[in-house]
């Protein structure tokens, strides 16, 4: 909630007068540098947000979290405790990293071309075949994961996985297609340094001609 929002009314809760919750001097107590969390308007009683709340700060993963404070009232002298309960109002949804899909998921379901082929693992998110692969199994099989949280209201996300199972990768066409244009790459690397090597070697060649030729010129030339 922001800053200012209302959470509830103390003086309603305390059966006490707005009138005198000045007078008697009302306030949360946040001895020990505590944060208070929350105010009190004197002129109506209201409880209001002070500061930021974050409950995976206050509370990690606990099912439960409360900000337990005292409220102080003089003249004559009350004490009060105040239990803030903080809820789980859900305002992320869950991700899957592209490094790594290893996330604790609390609630998940798994679709897939055959749904009785595979499992994943309810908190290591690790995806096991859950009987062996026989013969009849699709070669291509299309995997959706599903991860939901327990917030209010509920956030999922969905990765897609497309799997090809083969006990013999040479004979998977996506595979080959792979290694035939690979091959076609390296084969046409090898035909360029083929060509680039004639080429250079007969330039040489023949700047060694040229070159004997103008010497022999020279010569003759000297000889006259």
């Amino acid at each position: 909630m922001k800053r200012g929002s209302v959470i509830g009314n103390i003086a309603k809760d305390l059966n006490l007068e707005s009138s005198k919750l000045s007078t008697r001097n009302i306030r949360i107590d946040a001895t020990g540098n505590r944060k208070r969390y929350c105010d009190i308007n004197l002129s109506n009683g209201d409880l209001i947000v002070a500061d930021r709340i974050d409950r995976e700060e206050l509370c990690g993963e606990k099912l439960s979290c409360v900000i337990k404070r005292d409220i102080v009232l003089e003249n004559p002298l009350e004490l009060h405790l105040l239990s803030l309960h903080v809820q789980d109002i859900n305002d992320n949804s869950p991700q899957f990293k592209e490094e790594s899909i290893n996330i604790e998921i609390h609630e998940l379901a798994v679709k897939s071309t055959d749904p009785g082929l595979f499992t994943i693992g309810l908190h290591s998110g690790e995806i096991r075949t859950q009987r062996d692969i026989s013969e009849s199994d699709s070669m291509k099989q299309n995997l959706v994961v599903s991860v939901k949280d327990n917030g209010q209201p509920s956030l999922s996300a969905t990765c897609s996985m497309y799997l090809l199972i083969s006990d013999n990768l040479a004979e998977v066409p996506e595979l080959k297609d792979i290694s035939y244009d690979e091959n076609n790459s390296k084969l046409t690397s090898y035909l360029i340094i083929a060509l680039v090597s004639v080429s250079t070697f007969f330039l040489t060649f023949i700047i060694i001609i040229l070159g004997v030729r103008f010497l022999s010129q020279e010569k003759a030339q000297a000889v006259v």
